[in-house]
C-alpha cells in the first residue's frame, strides 16, 4: 500500500508580518508591528494545517497520478493559492489567503512532494518501464546513426 504525504514549505526569507497591540490575549494582526518568530511560525502552522485538510479531499486521486494529474494540479492550486490577489476573500479559502490575512505574510507558496512507503503501484511501475524503454530506444538510435569504422 502506498502512502502519500504532502509537505508544505514557505520559501521566503523576507516575510513581513505584523501584530496589533491589544490589551486582550488574542493575537490580532494589523499593519505597523511585527509578529514574533514563534507567533509567526504558529500562524503559518495553523494555515498549513488548513492546507493539509483541503488537500486530503483528493487523496484517492494520487493513487493513479498519471491519469489524474490535471485534477490534482487544479485542486492543489485551489488549496494553495485561491483568492490570493482578492482581498475580499476569507482567510479560510486557501493557504495564501490564510497567511496573507492572519500572518500578514507578503510572500507565500506551497511545495508538494510525493513520498513512498511500501511498494510501487502498477501505474508507477508502468511509468518507470516506459521511461526505460524510451531511453533504450534513444540509445539504439544513437548507435545506429554513428558509422562503424573498420580498423586495419
Amino acid at each position: 500500500m502506498q502512502r502519500l504525504l504532502l509537505f508544505l514549505a514557505v520559501l521566503s526569507p523576507f516575510v513581513h508580518c505584523v501584530l496589533d497591540d491589544d490589551d486582550d490575549d488574542d493575537v490580532h494582526v494589523a499593519h505597523g508591528e511585527r509578529l514574533s518568530k514563534p507567533e509567526f511560525d504558529a500562524c503559518v502552522k495553523k494555515c498549513g494545517d488548513q492546507y493539509e485538510n483541503c488537500s486530503k479531499a483528493i487523496h484517492t486521486l494520487w493513487l493513479n497520478f498519471r491519469k489524474n494529474r490535471q485534477k490534482i494540479t487544479a485542486e492543489m492550486v485551489k488549496c494553495c493559492l485561491a483568492g490570493e490577489t482578492d482581498h475580499s476573500q476569507p482567510p479560510t479559502l486557501s493557504f495564501a489567503t490564510c497567511v496573507r490575512d492572519n500572518c500578514h505574510a507578503e510572500m507565500w507558496g506551497c511545495n508538494i512532494k510525493k513520498r513512498h512507503s511500501g511498494f510501487l503501484s502498477e501505474d508507477e511501475k508502468l511509468g518507470i518501464l516506459e521511461r526505460e524503454n524510451r531511453e533504450k530506444e534513444r540509445m539504439r538510435k544513437l548507435r545506429s546513426s554513428k558509422p562503424f569504422r573498420i580498423l586495419p
